[in-house]
């Protein structure tokens, strides 16, 4: 039996589950026309949507820049994996206006994208710039929409995820403050800064207004800069990786860390000696995975244990971005030379190696029925049936 999603004056029939494919490692291919930054499948599987880095001028008055707006398709999924024209997709408002772009702050790519359960809103944010939206589908509309700054003493938004019961979504919001011997200007955020401190602040509200339930003020008392944040499963915590040293730290010292979102002493820390860009984390809340600069290998962490299990990556690969499967059975990582590797979760014994791109994956996600693993490069997105 049919059902139909109607979003922006567009009706998606939806049929079923998920395209299967026949052969386990030759994907499916979705191109499109612009350069793809990440991608999420609803929880219900019936839709896909795709970020990406839309270009367009951003004038200020001392200078003038190049920035990206976060472009955003939605796909009916089985169209995506399918090979779909871009003609089939709904382009969604920018997360980010590019007519209405004042100056290159409120930029960024759309390349954290992260669905309510309900699947009736989607948070899209824009690591890098930290600008963050929330968009309802019913509505078709954006009922918010936060620009963030990585710059001295300006405001950054992170997303962290929804309630279970999907009526308040909850993000960080962060100051960086840097030492007053860099002055107000300092704007190199190649190297570490000692004494930049970040206060952060977790804030819940309302989908419905908008209105604030909550706002747990200061929650890291070490003051430590910290991106991406994630809900765990039961609600009530999340994980973040924190980085010393303020945004884009080379410090070689970051700390995967498990807190309530209402405050409270950390639940658990891990103190890791390499310089990470990202983590996945299971649905259940269990598992761990860092990614980064590990040299060949990939830290698995789990919940109650204090060390991390190290698996090794054929080739001496490093990881880019990772993913765990939603029944808790596969994890992905995604080598920096285009290659997927797959692992089983439960006792990370090694299953086989993907041979996709011939650059570094910039995005991995699992279906909700953990039959398929999308992975995406440039204007690419490869379809994997599991």
């Amino acid at each position: 039996m049919k059902n139909s999603l109607k979003i922006a004056g567009f009706t998606l029939a939806t049929v079923g589950a998920l395209v299967c494919f026949s052969i386990y490692n030759i994907p499916r291919t979705l191109r499109t026309s612009q350069d793809i930054v990440g991608a999420a499948f609803s929880p219900d599987g019936k839709t896909l949507v795709t970020g990406h880095e839309f270009i367009a001028s951003a004038r200020q008055s001392k200078w003038i820049a190049k920035q990206a707006v976060g472009a955003l398709l939605l796909w009916q999924a089985q169209d995506a994996t399918r090979g779909a024209s871009e003609n089939s997709a709904i382009k969604l408002p920018y997360l980010v206006n590019p007519k209405n772009l004042l100056d290159s702050r409120n930029g960024g790519a759309a390349n954290d994208l992260r669905y309510s359960p309900n699947g009736r809103y989607l948070m899209a944010a824009s690591r890098g710039s930290s600008s963050l939206g929330v968009w309802d589908f019913a509505d078709n509309r954006w009922i918010s929409r936060k620009f963030g700054y990585i710059a001295d003493s300006q405001a950054t938004y992170q997303p962290i995820g929804f309630s279970n019961d999907s009526t308040l979504y909850f993000y960080a919001k962060q100051r960086i403050i840097y030492p007053k011997q860099h002055g107000a200007e300092k704007q190199n955020f190649e190297e570490s800064i000692d004494g930049t401190i970040c206060p952060t602040d977790i804030v819940a509200e309302r989908v419905v207004d908008g209105s604030n339930a909550f706002t747990t003020a200061n929650i890291f008392k070490d003051g430590q800069y910290a991106e991406p944040f994630r809900l765990l499963s039961d609600g009530e915590t999340f994980a973040c990786l924190k980085h010393r040293g303020g945004p884009v730290s080379f410090s070689g010292t970051e700390t995967l860390e498990i807190l309530p979102l209402k405050g409270g002493p950390p639940l658990q820390s891990w103190e890791i000696k390499e310089w990470l860009q990202d983590f996945s984390c299971s649905l259940d809340g269990r598992q761990f995975a860092t990614t980064g600069e590990h040299n060949g290998e990939i830290m698995i962490f789990r919940r109650g244990v204090a060390e991390p299990i190290v698996l090794d990556i054929p080739n001496h690969d490093s990881i880019s971005h990772s993913a765990f499967s939603p029944d808790g059975s596969l994890f992905a990582a995604c080598g920096w030379g285009g290659d997927v590797f797959l692992w089983d979760a439960r006792n990370l014994t090694f299953r086989k190696t993907l041979y996709g791109f011939d650059e570094w994956n910039q995005s991995a996600t699992f279906s909700p029925d953990s039959k398929t693993l999308a992975t995406v490069n440039g204007k690419v997105v490869k379809f994997w049936r599991m």
